[in-house]
């Protein structure tokens, strides 16, 4: 498949196989044997050049698939025979750690054991370079030009609550009942409440007896039926799917929340680092919908 892959990049035999190595009708030969083996054309042959035929194009496609997925699997061996072996040291906040970073990290050190990672879960801004910090997960635009961010994703916003305390008070059909619910305050950042639907924007300041600065605790709130909350998809979607919470409003867009693995520039140089980052990546957390650890969750209210 290799060979014939060349001689369709390359356009004849005689450069495939100068490019392999390989003499001329050994190219040919093994092009030859692969028609028969597949019961069908696959070049267009000519004096000069070649030239691929409709099952030859098809072909292609699918060797070139084959092709990107054996490196994959070449490099993920590489990783295996040279496992990395380093120090991370990382920082979130105490919520997202609990509902996506840690199980994330979990499944990371199974892969790579001899990577130690010293995770500083806190709801207080760290600096980074003066901490020794070499990844800092946090959510909104960087600030610090001297910092370097890879994005994790963006959470969706959504209104919930739990069926204990829709079932007590009603379940709002319109943005305008959303004003005489009580709300689980969440008191950093805007305090106020944007939605927009159908090209109508509404704005409200949820108030309510419960006020917090701590997004683990907005939660726990929630889950125990204290009122209405705007939570972001990693902490609704586990729950929404348990049970446990409730969408409220659901055609109504309230905002998301772009995570961001913040590192200092020399950070990349180091491949244990680069991998967790890919791998942080490719987790997903911000929509993570894994179940996070379940700490806070507290169950439903009695």
């Amino acid at each position: 498949m290799l060979v014939f892959a060349e001689v369709a990049r390359l356009g004849n035999f005689a450069a495939a196989a100068r490019h392999l190595g390989l003499t001329r009708a050994a190219v040919s030969h093994q092009v030859k044997r692969l028609e028969d083996e597949l019961g069908v054309r696959l070049l267009n042959r000519t004096t000069r050049s070649q030239s691929l035929t409709d099952a030859g194009q098809v072909f292609l496609a699918s060797c070139e698939a084959i092709a990107t997925e054996l490196d994959v699997v070449n490099r993920r061996m590489d990783n295996i025979r040279t496992e990395p072996a380093a120090t991370i040291r990382l920082t979130c906040s105490v919520n997202l750690g609990l509902q996506a970073v840690v199980p994330a990290l979990s499944a990371f050190h199974e892969l790579y054991p001899k990577v130690e990672i010293d995770l500083t879960m806190t709801d207080d801004i760290v600096d980074i370079v003066a901490e020794g910090i070499d990844i800092a997960i946090r959510g909104g635009k960087l600030a610090d030009s001297e910092l370097m961010a890879r994005s994790l994703g963006r959470s969706r916003y959504r209104i919930c609550a739990s069926p204990e305390y829709l079932q007590a008070r009603g379940r709002p059909q319109k943005v305008e009942e959303l004003g005489g619910h009580a709300w689980v305050v969440y008191t950093l950042g805007k305090r106020t409440l944007t939605l927009s639907a159908r090209g109508q924007t509404h704005t409200l300041t949820p108030a309510g007896p419960l006020r917090t600065n701590n997004a683990a605790s907005r939660l726990y709130f929630t889950l125990r039926g204290h009122g209405l909350a705007r939570l972001p998809e990693y902490d609704l979607s586990p729950r929404l799917a348990s049970g446990e919470l409730e969408a409220v409003l659901p055609d109504y867009d309230c905002g998301s929340l772009e995570l961001q693995a913040v590192h200092h520039r020399g950070a990349t140089g180091s491949r244990s680092i680069e991998l967790l980052l890919d791998y942080l990546q490719a987790y997903g957390i911000a929509n993570a919908g894994l179940g996070g650890l379940g700490v806070l969750a507290g169950g439903r209210a009695r």
